[in-house]
């Protein structure tokens, strides 16, 4: 039996208190801390504390610090080179992520772009806001496809194999007279197996 409650069916009165439960949380974001990290010596990998975060605490000050010197590291420092800049230290944060083997959170990609956005400010175009450079962030976040470090090892065989003479190609099975291009392209899947680290080298 349906009733009624303030001049509506329960069944409906239900469904609006299970909807309301739904609503995701308002995520609460801190104000740029005027903290810099001392060392101005950054790695050329990126490298991050390996801790998870915990439910209800902070960031420690070793992950801080290290997020900071990401941000400093590709913060601005000449003006129209935003985009650049930002999107290097987009492929950093993957490249982080991919070496934990999780999602940076909230807390700490707030921290890593409030500190790129203070060093970078006076470089930066006064027409546009705050929001707008963090949205830009976000979203060229989801764009990355190669991290820091895997487009690099792409480079190093190419460089490897254009410096290999015609005698030291690869024959490839069938094609005893295969073109030098055909006998370059197995050379480079050749040292893209050697230089992986994955267990299956294909």
């Amino acid at each position: 039996m349906n009733g009624r409650k303030n001049g509506e069916p329960l069944r409906v009165t239900r469904a609006r208190e299970e909807q309301a439960k739904l609503q995701p949380p308002q995520l609460s974001v801190s104000p740029p801390s005027p903290e810099f990290p001392a060392c101005h010596k950054f790695p050329d990998s990126p490298v991050f504390p390996a801790c998870p975060v915990s439910k209800g605490q902070g960031l420690d000050a070793q992950r801080k610090n290290m997020l900071k010197a990401f941000a400093a590291r590709s913060a601005c420092t000449e003006r129209n080179t935003a985009r650049k800049r930002r999107w290097q230290l987009a492929r950093d944060l993957r490249a982080v992520e991919k070496g934990i083997g999780r999602e940076l959170s909230i807390d700490e990609l707030m921290v890593t772009f409030d500190e790129w956005h203070r060093l970078s400010e006076p470089f930066l175009d006064p027409a546009k806001t705050r929001d707008d450079y963090l949205a830009a962030f976000l979203a060229e976040l989801q764009k990355v496809r190669v991290p820091t470090g895997e487009g690099e090892t792409l480079t190093k065989a190419l460089e490897h194999v254009s410096t290999l003479s015609v005698s030291a190609l690869p024959l490839i099975p069938g094609m005893a007279d295969a073109p030098e291009s055909f006998r370059r392209v197995a050379a480079l899947h050749r040292e893209l197996s050697r230089r992986s680290t994955k267990r299956k080298k294909t």
